[in-house]
């Protein structure tokens, strides 16, 4: 029975060492390649940072195996042995060894892996990683308590059989340690033992095929655990690859745009030397011949003094020219181009710019000439400003560029749908040469420095035209040919032209015959009040408005206009915005709410979009900029009076009642004026207007909200039919407003209402 129990426990013992030594070896092998493979993957990322010996890259790379709790350490060495990284708990800096498995363990604590980064074939540097083995001893101390019992039912079973069938033991005990001893040898844990014994032996058996299957079960786990690992590490691998050809292509991406940035400085650098040519030579020219004109001893014959003057005038509207484009431009690169879209007619404009330009055209023996290839409609929806703008542009940039020959304005409307306004200027000059057709459209380079210094100019007014052309929902492009002049052609958006009388080529009325009447003559006996806080300003507009034959009196600040206007009755006011005691704003919004609804026209060096706004906010009826352009101050003076005595008085009410100036945007009724009848339909309907816009305000400021909708009920019905369109789409809307009760919204519809109404002029005869 001692024989038989010595060698079943022999045997036992030795087929649970076995099988206990290759468990160990097989989960510390596997722990170690485990580490290992991670030290791959780090490895592999490592490369760009021990490249670039990137510390802060290489800390974050190691900080990312905290999510591995049986981590303690790692580090990241340079080919110098110097450690670039650390992470953990560093007990020293000893340079590693690598190991020819590629890991080692200390003790059977822990376990350390050594990997070198290499990329492609340059080795760049060494990781270090280590890591505790807590998860093994787990395992380990799980594996001796299952061993342990097994090995203690065992031989209690054995010594129990022994006594009593010695022989029947011995056999199944033989049977369990051969069993044993294939799968320690074979690693093959499918092998099972038959059940042929009897009592207590079949419950050995059945424990040793129970602990087979745990054991089975647990390599099975292990086994899926690397695989997942593996699938992981490719996904990884592959995440990376991705990470590092995105990289790579913004930093080419990256390197373009310095390089399309050094461009652009280069650009601007040449374009600030041009500019500060072209501001110079102006400059010489005024403070040249003014030191002439300012020495008294100097014998100049009157004719000379003449030219000198004629020059200095030239040289400040260069000045002026170029500052507004450099205004456009700062907009345009800000970002705060804005436009507005106002009914305007197409016909007009062009003619406008042909009557402005023709004289500068004629001087050079140039012709100047135009043609409505289609009909057009009479009036579009569009900027006129900046249309007007557009053209002047290029029709300057044409006559500038042009020896001999002619320059000829081509209007029409395209046949794609929806319709655009196209309009080409095309001319006999010197033509431009294929590489550059789009270089001359960028604000800071030029087709060619040469030609610049030989005419002129900054090249900024085709880079702003093409602006213009995209934000009115066109376009510009330009088709030349060396020698055989440039065709420019842009379009632009038109808006509904629905239901639009079309005009053909006969002469379509202008600004000039509108009004009928030429600057001068219209101000004789008119009483105009100059409010301005300089000396200079003031003497120069006097000069200006005595030669015009108005009777020119001024004031030094808002508090004196007030006063002066109060007193002297004048029929219009020229008023500058920024004054000391009382600015022009509030002057303003104090005359208006004194009842005074003579015009008052801004006049400031403030040349923003905004502050024009400001201005006609605060009560003004037209907006002109300094330095003054006497033409323009006459002619707005004159079509502003010219306007008074037909137009609606402004509402008493204090606000917004203008949003844009009367005289350059009058409305006038479709209805045949030069009928009688008709004529009177209008008057009659006007001055019926004038009492109903009062009422308007007076039960807007009441919240009666069912009265102004009956009151903008009237309005758009009677207004439409009076030929007014626009007061029918604006009375509709205030209407609208009005049953919502939205008292805001009603206020600011009333306005838009009265801010038109203002604008309705109506011939006093059938000539206008």
């Amino acid at each position: 029975m001692l024989l038989a129990c010595g060698s079943a426990a022999l045997a036992l013992l030795m087929a649970c060492i076995g099988f206990a030594w290759h468990s160990v070896d097989t989960l510390c092998d596997a722990k170690g390649r485990q580490l290992r493979d991670r030290a791959e993957i780090i490895a592999f990322q490592a490369g760009p940072a021990l490249a670039l010996r990137d510390v802060e890259r290489g800390k974050q790379l190691l900080a990312s195996l905290q999510t591995d709790s049986t981590m303690e350490e790692a580090r990241l060495y340079g080919n110098d042995r110097t450690v670039l990284a650390t992470w953990g708990e560093q007990q020293s800096f000893t340079a590693p060894v690598q190991s020819p498995k590629g890991y080692r363990f200390i003790g059977f604590s822990q376990v350390e892996v050594v990997h070198s980064v290499v990329v492609g074939s340059q080795r760049l540097g060494t990781v270090y990683l280590r890591a505790n083995t807590s998860d093994l001893m787990q395992r380990f101390i799980d594996f001796a308590w299952i061993v342990g019992y097994v090995f203690a039912l065992a031989m209690l079973v054995v010594v129990l059989l022994a006594m009593r069938l010695q022989r029947a033991i011995s056999r199944p005990i033989i049977a369990l340690t051969k069993a044993a001893e294939q799968i320690s040898i074979n690693a093959d844990y499918t092998i099972r033992v038959e059940e042929n014994a009897q009592a207590e032996l079949k419950t050995l058996q059945d424990a040793f095929n129970h602990m087979l299957d745990r054991v089975q079960t647990s390599e099975a786990a292990i086994q899926k655990a690397q695989n997942e690992l593996e699938d992981r590490v490719i996904a990884r691998t592959q995440e990376l690859s991705k990470e590092i050809r995105r990289r790579q292509e913004a930093q080419v991406e990256l390197e373009t745009a310095k390089e399309v940035a050094e461009s652009a400085n280069r650009a601007k650098t040449e374009f600030l030397a041009n500019m500060s040519h072209e501001i110079r030579t102006p400059l010489n020219g005024i403070m040249g011949f003014t030191e002439v004109l300012k020495n008294e001893q100097s014998d100049i014959s009157p004719e000379d003094r003449q030219d000198y003057l004629t020059t200095i005038h030239r040289s400040g509207a260069q000045l002026v020219e170029l500052i507004n484009d450099i205004l456009d431009v700062s907009k345009i690169e800000a970002g705060r181009f804005e436009l507005e879209r106002i009914t305007c007619s197409p016909r007009e404009i062009i003619l406008e710019v042909v009557s402005v330009l023709r004289v500068q055209a004629k001087e050079k023996g140039l012709q100047l000439e135009y043609e409505l290839a289609t009909e057009l409609p009479q009036s579009i929806e569009s900027d006129p400003g900046r249309l007007r703008q557009l053209l002047m542009n290029l029709v300057g940039n044409a006559i500038k560029f042009t020896e001999q020959g002619s320059i000829r304005i081509v209007a029409s409307m395209t046949d794609r749908s929806p319709s655009q306004l196209q309009i080409e200027v095309a001319d006999t000059g010197m033509g431009i040469p294929f590489e550059k057709l789009e270089v001359i459209f960028d604000p800071f380079s030029q087709a060619d420095t040469s030609v610049t210094r030989r005419f002129g100019g900054t090249g900024l007014g085709l880079a702003i035209s093409r602006k213009i052309a995209e934000a009115l929902g066109g376009r510009l492009t330009v088709q030349s040919e060396v020698g055989s002049g440039s065709i420019f052609r842009a379009t632009i958006d038109t808006g509904s032209v629905t239901g639009q009388p079309l005009i053909g080529s006969s002469p379509a009325p202008t600004p000039s015959t509108i009004y009928n009447q030429n600057p001068e003559t219209s101000l004789r006996g008119k009483r105009i009040l100059v409010v301005d806080d300089g000396e200079t300003n003031r003497k120069l507009i006097q000069l200006v408005l005595r030669r015009a034959g108005a009777e020119a009196l001024t004031a030094n600040d808002g508090l004196q206009a007030i006063h002066a206007t109060d007193e002297t009755h004048p029929d219009l006011i020229l008023m500058d915005m920024q004054m000391p005691v009382m600015d022009g704003y509030s002057a303003t919004r104090e005359l208006r709410m004194n009842g005074h609804t003579l015009p008052i026209i801004a006049l400031t060096a403030h040349a923003m979009k905004g502050d024009e706004q400001k201005c006609l906010d605060a009560g003004c009826s037209g907006y002109l900029t300094k330095p003054v352009d006497s033409p323009l101050l006459l002619t707005t003076i004159a079509r502003e009076l010219q306007a008074t005595t037909a137009k609606l008085p402004a509402s008493p009410s204090v606000g917004p009642t203008c949003q844009k100036t009367p005289a350059t945007d009058a409305i006038y009724s479709t209805l045949p004026m030069d009928d009688e009848e008709f004529r009177a339909i209008v008057f009659d309907f006007v001055d019926r207007m004038r009492e109903k816009l009062i009422e308007m305000r007076s039960v807007q400021s009441g919240n009666s909200f069912q009265r102004l909708a009956e009151l903008a009920h009237w309005l758009k019905g009677t207004g439409g039919t009076a030929g007014f369109s626009l007061l029918l789409e604006a009375a509709s809307r205030l209407e609208t407003a009005a049953l919502a009760g939205n008292s805001a919204e009603c206020g600011s519809r009333l306005s838009e209402i009265e801010q038109i109404a203002s604008r309705i002029v109506v011939p006093q005869s059938a000539t206008g």
